[in-house]
């Protein structure tokens, strides 16, 4: 029996609907909603999400903007209009198909995009209006930008065309893709859709945040006062474990990529950023790893001393990443410093960090935290905290004394 679509009555091959929910996986005409996962749906329909984008304030991976990050709005996931190919991320979870192969079927057959810079007004997927470009870096450029279905503010992240043709680029930008669809923390930036222009442009849809990044704050006030300081490391290590009981490391934990969102004087934190991610653990028993032992990425003051050797990581390695940001905004000073890259990566692997005496005249500092920060920057990933459960558990265990 012939099919026909319930919205232009054209048959299954000539249809051109695309009305589906993004979450729900109900839809009209021939349109199958995404139910969860990375899987293209039935059809012609494909899922949208709104959200927002992120940041970077220094390091290797791509910066938005002097000490600051990216973006995005929470909120439902509306439903796509003609022609929209961005897909929900609520509920994503890793596949065995390759990321590319999925952004392929969801090339969005019109768009107002033209190649290059987007500028305010232009249009993407007919669904979201950029507003203003909020910052590029080497692989990508971050803009705010409005749902026009929800009227949400939020941000997307869009790889350069510049780059787009480099393949480690666009494998990287995909894997930030994939590791943050698995993600789904209070504490970590949330993506709500991704999408690729008809030129080949892969982005993807990021809650908007309205705050300043960590380094921000430091450079503006100076190093923080310990009891905030732990209020804040906590966040990170709770949106942290969570990353790791999903199998992956972020290899760039650094203050650029930590956001403060919180109002009234109260915290609230935001692990940005997954451009590096490794992904450890893939739940079909495919190998996910892009990078290889022996190549070293990341950013030098904050790699721990098996990252900066190229050697196997897992996820002790962002325990020491986070202990030279808890030292850092504690002191004022990262652990090692040095003329140059090699020259800090060096120190990394060989030096014990400065007690705080030595770097710092602040004398509130309890010995009891330093020998917490000390433990974390251990150069034995055996001699660390063992999780980042167990990190947090020592931090709440000083402040309740």
């Amino acid at each position: 029996m012939l099919k026909t679509c319930s919205r232009c009555g054209k048959s299954e091959e000539q249809c051109r609907c695309t009305v589906q929910t993004g979450n729900s996986g109900s839809a009209n005409g021939f349109g199958a909603g995404a139910a969860g996962g990375l899987r293209p749906a039935v059809g012609t329909g494909a899922g949208a999400g709104a959200g927002a984008g992120n940041n970077a304030a220094s390091g290797s991976v791509p910066n938005t903007g002097p000490g600051a990050g990216n973006n995005a709005a929470s909120g439902s996931v509306p439903n796509t209009g003609p022609g929209v190919s961005a897909n929900a991320a609520p509920g994503l979870s890793s596949s065995s198909s390759s990321v590319a192969k999925m952004l392929e079927f969801w090339k969005d057959p019109a768009s107002d995009e033209e190649d290059g810079q987007l500028q305010p007004g232009d249009l993407i997927s007919h669904q979201y209006q950029i507003m203003r470009c909020l910052g590029s870096g080497g692989m990508s450029t971050v803009y705010q930008a409005r749902d026009l279905t929800s009227e949400e503010v939020l941000a997307i992240k869009m790889l350069n065309s510049e780059i787009s043709l480099d393949d480690e680029a666009r494998k990287r930008f995909e894997r930030e893709v994939l590791s943050m669809s698995r993600l789904r923390h209070e504490n970590l930036l949330a993506m709500k859709g991704y999408g690729q222009t008809p030129q080949g442009h892969t982005f993807f849809v990021m809650e908007y945040l309205t705050g300043r990044s960590l380094a921000t704050e430091l450079i503006r006030k100076g190093p923080l006062e310990p009891r905030r300081a732990c209020g804040i490391f906590l966040q990170v290590c709770a949106g942290m474990a969570h990353v790791h009981e999903a199998g992956i490391i972020h290899r760039d934990l650094k203050p650029g990529n930590i956001y403060l969102v919180g109002q009234d004087g109260v915290d609230r934190v935001k692990v940005l950023d997954f451009g590096i991610a490794k992904i450890e653990v893939n739940l079909e028993g495919h190998n996910n790893t892009l990078t290889q032992v022996g190549q070293v990425l990341g950013s030098p003051r904050y790699m721990s001393p098996e990252q900066c050797t190229g050697m196997k990581l897992d996820s002790r390695s962002d325990i020491y990443s986070l202990g030279c940001v808890m030292y850092q905004a504690l002191t004022g000073q990262t652990p090692f410093n040095g003329e140059n890259a090699l020259n800090i990566l060096f120190k990394q692997v060989n030096e014990r960090p400065p007690a705080f005496s030595v770097v710092t005249a602040q004398p509130l500092i309890p010995p009891v935290l330093e020998a917490i920060i000390m433990r974390a920057l251990a150069k034995s990933p055996n001699d660390r905290h063992q999780t980042m459960s167990g990190l947090a558990e020592e931090l709440q265990r000083f402040l309740d004394s």
